[in-house]
């Protein structure tokens, strides 16, 4: 209705009145504004920071699941590509997996020694000799993590290479003395 202090009073006081009070409720709407802003703004982080967490837990099962397969009848470049492919999206640079991967095979055969599998101070040198070059490639803060995958499928290749049958698992050792023996029927036949 047009009812202030500046048409009220219409000298001085009552102008200085009004404009006091108009910056009092600007300064008030632009606090709410901002208020509103910073509120959707920690909102949405929130929601993205939950999708980046479902996104990882949705990653790291469907590794498991490639990781399984991955070793099933693959070679030891195939599955260390695939492994450095699956962290390639958290390293954020644009890298080349194949070319890593043929890198990390070549200092992996430095690294390696006689059942390295079953000294633990030796299995820790090999990991931070990856660890080590994943960082000079590039692999920041993830080397260390890429690392003990790179250990663990280097593991099994040893271990299935080697025949090592630790606990049951890989392939059964192969007799090459059996064909001398003779055998339990040959001995009943007799």
């Amino acid at each position: 209705m047009n009812i202030h202090h500046g048409s009220l009073f219409p000298d001085p006081f009552g102008a200085a009145q009004y404009c006091n009070d108009w910056l009092l409720r600007k300064i008030k709407e632009d606090d709410d504004e901002r208020k509103f802003t910073e509120s959707a703004k920690i909102a949405a982080e929130a929601e993205a920071k939950a999708s980046r967490s479902a996104e990882r837990a949705e990653n790291a099962v469907k590794e498991a699941e490639l990781a399984s397969e991955a070793a099933a009848g693959t070679t030891l470049e195939e599955q260390v590509t695939h492994a450095i492919s699956l962290q390639a999206g958290f390293i954020g640079a644009d890298i080349d997996a194949v070319e890593w991967a043929k890198k990390i095979i070549q200092n992996y055969a430095k690294l390696e020694s006689v059942d390295w599998v079953r000294k633990e101070s030796t299995r820790a040198n090999v990991k931070k000799g990856l660890s080590r070059q994943l960082t000079l490639l590039g692999a920041g803060n993830l080397a260390s993590r890429l690392a003990e995958q790179l250990v663990e499928i280097f593991d099994a290749e040893y271990r299935n290479t080697n025949n090592l049958n630790f606990e049951g698992k890989g392939k059964q050792s192969h007799d090459f003395f059996a064909a001398a023996r003779p055998s339990a029927e040959s001995n009943e036949a007799s």
